[in-house]
């Protein structure tokens, strides 16, 4: 039986906000720049309605920046809990307010299985939430959380498996949506 027990997300990952970006400041093309809206149901990063920073401004940011199997986690409003895994597509990117980012210490906790830990606690993790008007969570309170950690070879197979069913959901997604494409050619060509 593997070993395991709970421990404070602190203790295997750092969690930190983004930054409020102006709006003022977006440009056609540049530096991209994660907004909630930008994270797809199923935890993937959609660039639909994309805003972007001129990258000379970028180094300033340097602080927001994401990186490979980061986990984001939107904090606040309607969409609280919404989550997502950074890959390396997806990249470079900045991480927006209203999220944070939560980076695995790669030497306690594999990255995807944390990813995995906040889907699979996301009702436990809202319950948390503050606010009348507009629910919130707060840091103190994320940082605190109990996360289950198994032993890393047992993080690294869960991890893997549950990424590849989600590789391959997305490769069938793809196909599926390019077989529709194909279907409405034909059809508008009779």
């Amino acid at each position: 039986m593997s070993e395991r027990r709970l421990v404070p997300l602190s203790e295997v990952a750092d969690v930190s906000g983004g930054n409020a970006f102006k709006s003022k400041d977006y440009v056609p093309n540049g530096h991209f720049v994660l907004r909630t809206l930008n994270i797809s149901d199923q935890g993937r990063i959609d660039r639909s309605n994309a805003v972007f920073l001129p990258e000379h401004d970028v180094p300033k940011y340097a602080k927001f920046s994401l990186r490979e199997f980061d986990t984001v986690f939107v904090m606040v409003g309607a969409t609280l809990g919404k989550t997502g895994i950074i890959m390396s597509t997806d990249l470079p990117a900045l991480l927006n307010q209203n999220m944070w980012r939560i980076r695995a210490k790669t030497d306690k906790c594999d990255p995807r299985f944390l990813y995995y830990c906040f889907l699979v606690n996301k009702i436990k993790i809202e319950g948390f939430a503050s606010g009348s008007a507009r629910s919130f969570l707060r840091r103190d309170d994320c940082r605190e959380m109990l996360v289950e950690a198994p032993s890393f070879a047992g993080q690294k197979a869960i991890a893997h498996i549950l990424g590849t069913l989600d590789d391959k959901i997305e490769l069938n997604q793809k196909i599926n949506q390019t077989l529709e494409d194909i279907a409405k050619a034909i059809f508008k060509s009779w």
